[in-house]
């Protein structure tokens, strides 16, 4: 907290002195209506993570070592397409500000397929090839846990929509 106050005392780009004219009530509201459900939507979602992680937690070591590898495989396949949203929010802001709505759309409309090809292409990877994905994390001497984490990744491409 110290460290905080220092920051924004210290730093002029950080410092909350009126530099961007006076506090507008409407603005927080603007923010707070587009924030509080995010933050809620995030919280259930972090709670589902735990609620997983309780239920495989009771089924062994293999389970869990297996759940873990297949979670860092839907890890690095849903990566791409959370950088596309990441990317669109940037390039989104930057020609709002410009005024440019015509990019907008424009680049909505190449993000939305870019990223279907890429869902398609990651989600068949993921669903096909499941059993290949994890002997590059645990070897080929396994077939317990292959047969896990192959079983998860399909299931992580059909339940959350990874693949079409």
């Amino acid at each position: 907290m110290l460290c905080l106050l220092k920051i924004i005392r210290n730093v002029e780009v950080l410092s909350l002195k009126g530099c961007h004219g006076p506090f507008d009530p409407g603005i927080l509201r603007e923010n707070l209506a587009l924030g509080v459900p995010m933050a809620f939507q995030t919280s259930i979602i972090s709670l589902g993570v735990i609620l997983i992680q309780f239920a495989t937690n009771g089924m062994g070591t293999v389970a869990i070592a297996s759940y873990a590898v297949a979670k860092k495989i839907d890890t690095i396949a849903v990566e791409p397409l959370r950088s596309l949203g990441i990317t669109m929010t940037t390039y989104t802001a930057q020609n709002y500000g410009a005024g440019k709505y015509d990019r907008i759309l424009d680049g909505v409309r190449q993000c939305v397929l870019i990223s279907v090809v890429m869902s398609a292409a990651l989600g068949l990877i993921m669903f096909f090839g499941g059993r290949f994905l994890a002997s590059l994390f645990i070897g080929t001497g396994d077939s317990r846990s292959g047969t896990y984490i192959s079983d998860h990744t399909r299931r992580a491409v059909c339940d959350s929509g990874t693949a079409l």
